[in-house]
């Protein structure tokens, strides 16, 4: 596992931090990789599998000589959006990270909801 926000995620919970990784999944073999991994900390609590979807996944390709070259399939991460934030999990948060916004296809409305309500935003 790796990317930004997993592994932000995953090294807060290992100092101890309350962490909730919010993410949409599919109900395939990465999904259970993420699933299975951050349950070992406490972390995938706010994970949701998408029945029939496929979770995203990058493939980094380092040729001698040249630049690396990414492969990206963005699966269910493109139906991610504010509805998948719960607000239970808002009410409680000091710092919200939002993983790659520029990427996604829905507006993640909540996500300004969060700033207004003083929460620490990085993403």
């Amino acid at each position: 596992m790796g990317k930004k926000v997993i592994s932000a995620g995953h090294i807060m919970k290992i100092l101890g931090a309350d962490v909730s990784l919010i993410a949409r999944i599919g109900d395939d073999v990465f999904g259970e990789i993420v699933r299975s991994g951050m349950a070992k900390y406490g972390a995938g609590d706010a994970m949701r599998a998408v029945e029939g979807g496929t979770t995203a996944h990058s493939i980094i390709l380092a040729i001698p000589g040249i630049d690396r070259i990414f492969l990206h399939h963005p699966g269910v991460n493109d139906t991610f959006s504010g509805e998948d934030i719960e607000e239970n999990i808002l009410k409680e948060t000091t710092l919200f990270h939002l993983g790659y916004p520029s990427v996604m296809k829905k507006p993640v409305y909540r996500y300004i909801y969060a700033k207004c309500r003083g929460i620490v935003l990085y993403a």
